[in-house]
């Protein structure tokens, strides 16, 4: 009797680990793993501002309108296809289809960089691309995802 009544335990406990063990596996199977760094921020961006001289002007208050589209080519790259022509004649401000841009982590940032060159940063769901003038003015053109 007494035998038998170990025998139950030692059934009873081992049916209660292997539950909570098989318990705990299938909700490892569950999760996705993160979606890799050009998947987090590809997408299509509307222009929202640009900083100029230190100054930040919305896009309502500039001559240009436009968006950017990013899409993935790989794991760490995308292309970016930046549309920003000018409000009242539509002529070119930054039309160009720029492939190859290396996305590479951050602290709380996706850094971008184009040749070698940082050129950018994704922030939550902004982008923020440094580039300069025709007059070798640095600017940031801030797009929203």
């Amino acid at each position: 009797m007494k035998a038998l009544r170990y025998s139950l335990k030692s059934v009873l406990g081992i049916c209660l680990m292997l539950s909570v063990f098989l318990t705990s596996c299938e909700k490892d199977k569950d999760k996705e793993p993160a979606p890799d760094l050009a998947t987090q921020i590809a997408g299509n961006y509307a222009f929202t501002e640009i900083v100029f001289q230190g100054e930040t002007i919305p896009a309502d208050e500039t001559s240009v309108k436009g968006t950017v589209k990013v899409t993935r080519a790989t794991e760490f790259t995308v292309d970016m296809d930046f549309n920003i022509r000018q409000k009242t004649t539509n002529d070119e401000f930054m039309v160009e289809l720029v492939k190859g841009v290396v996305a590479s982590p951050g602290s709380g940032v996706i850094n971008l960089y184009y040749e070698g060159k940082k050129v950018g940063e994704v922030k939550g769901n902004k982008l923020y691309i440094n580039s300069s003038d025709g007059n070798d003015e640095p600017f940031t053109l801030v797009s929203t995802k």
